[in-house]
């Protein structure tokens, strides 16, 4: 087990540089054909992300948003989606282009603008001009009453179609019942996720999974794999959890999707849990890239308020000051994996990720790895996938109640029993012993 993942790991992180020198053919089997992941993931595609403001006021319509090409709207509705008043709404469009977005009020349910609905077009910019890699956010339509605006195509969404991010969660399992050897959770399911995500995310289980049946009496912990993982990592530390007193939870996703996306779906997902089951308390048992991920989703918990608290936060190996291959890789490589942009050292994403403080109910704990050896690709004091540097990031180490220090590798964290033994021991709220390095921080 232990050398499968760092086998995984090492092909994973160190292995850039292959990525970035030969891109003619796949670099190993299992991975789909490599001239349909360069049409797929390379950057000829831009953002579009903002909000809705309908017109109704006593009402509660559905608003249909719609982007079109702004020079030739014969060509009809590029893309679509549904929301409410206030509602939020994201496309990715083909770029370079110039493009409208228009929305209005579905008052017969039929999808289709019809002249006596209520209508809006994005005016500020107009057009909306699309540039590779481009986001452009704080986009705003107004919804205006019928007739006010001159709408210039047969405007007629999908059937299927989903504009506001919430909605995007029908892609999502939540909260079935599962073990972890099922299926879904394979090998070649998780390089999917990692090489081709936007295909991966309608076509495979991606979601929140419980591992038994759900019980009010006992506290909730949620394990976020790494890059290229699945739930299956975690399995030597789920076998060791009080079951007692917690019942684990996994969240398996498309590990090459944008980390900042991700964040914000993981915390959608907890919040429509939370308002289902009615929990009030979740801990969080995250590894390396998985880390990131987590504590996205925790700080748009508190940007927003919410009531779920998070009385535990462990973290294992996780790349804070993300890795430098993926700087390499986002600057050299023919074909860019998504997730490399966030999980660069420069990227706005690490640099904000510490921004929002945790809150103050919640104690961090911070675990790290240091068995690895020299390696062109990484500082030479790492685990064999991460440099020390990231895992020891300032800002985590502040923030941390306590920080632990193993003589594993990346991989080999995931299976120790001192790793086990420790993260129970934090759960349980008991003193952690040597023979482990501990650092305090008052």
């Amino acid at each position: 087990m232990r050398h499968f993942i760092l086998q995984r790991v090492v092909l994973e992180l160190a292995g850039f540089a292959l990525w970035i020198a030969a891109a003619s053919t796949p670099a190993w089997s299992g991975f789909p054909d490599w001239h349909r992941y360069l049409e797929i993931i390379n950057p000829t595609s831009a953002t579009f992300e903002g909000t809705v403001q309908g017109y109704s006021a006593d009402l509660l319509p559905t608003i249909v948003v719609l982007y079109y090409d702004a020079e030739e709207p014969q060509r009809g509705v590029l893309g679509s989606g549904v929301t409410q008043n206030g509602g939020d709404f994201r496309f990715s469009v083909k770029a370079p282009g110039r493009y409208h977005i228009m929305a209005f009020e579905d008052l017969n349910g039929d999808l289709s603008f019809q002249p006596n609905e209520p209508a809006g077009i994005c005016e500020s910019p107009s057009p909306i001009v699309a540039r590779a890699g481009e986001r452009l956010s704080n986009l705003f339509v107004r919804v205006q009453a019928p007739g006010a605006v001159g709408v210039p195509l047969k405007a007629v969404a999908g059937s299927s179609a989903s504009a506001d991010i919430a909605t995007e969660l029908r892609h999502y399992q939540m909260g079935q019942v599962v073990s972890l050897d099922d299926p879904r959770f394979s090998a070649t399911n998780a390089r999917w996720g990692l090489w081709v995500p936007l295909e991966f995310l309608p076509d495979t289980g991606v979601g929140f999974y419980f591992l038994q049946e759900y019980d009010r009496d006992k506290t909730p912990i949620l394990f976020v794999h790494g890059s290229g993982g699945n739930p299956t990592d975690f399995r030597f530390l789920i076998e060791g959890l009080d079951r007692s007193r917690y019942q684990p939870w996994v969240y398996f996703y498309p590990t090459g999707m944008r980390l900042e996306r991700q964040s914000e779906l993981l915390y959608r997902m907890v919040a429509a849990l939370q308002n289902e089951l009615g929990f009030r308390q979740l801990c969080v048992l995250a590894h390396s890239m998985g880390g990131l991920v987590a504590r996205g989703a925790i700080s748009e918990a508190v940007r927003r308020s919410t009531s779920i608290e998070f009385p535990t936060f462990i973290t294992l190996s996780t790349p804070w000051q993300g890795h430098a291959g993926a700087e390499k890789g986002v600057a050299q490589s023919p074909a860019v994996v998504p997730a490399w942009r966030d999980m660069a050292p420069s990227s706005p994403f690490l640099k904000k990720i510490w921004e929002i403080p945790l809150p103050k109910k919640t104690a961090y704990h911070l675990i790290f790895s240091y068995s690895g050896d020299f390696s062109l690709m990484i500082n030479r004091n790492n685990d064999g996938a991460v440099s020390l540097a990231s895992e020891l990031d300032p800002r985590a180490q502040v923030a941390a109640r306590r920080t632990f220090g193993f003589n594993e590798d990346h991989g080999g964290i995931l299976s120790s029993p001192a790793v086990s033994q420790v993260v129970n021991t934090i759960l349980s709220n008991s003193e952690v012993q040597a023979p482990w390095v501990e650092r305090k921080i008052d």
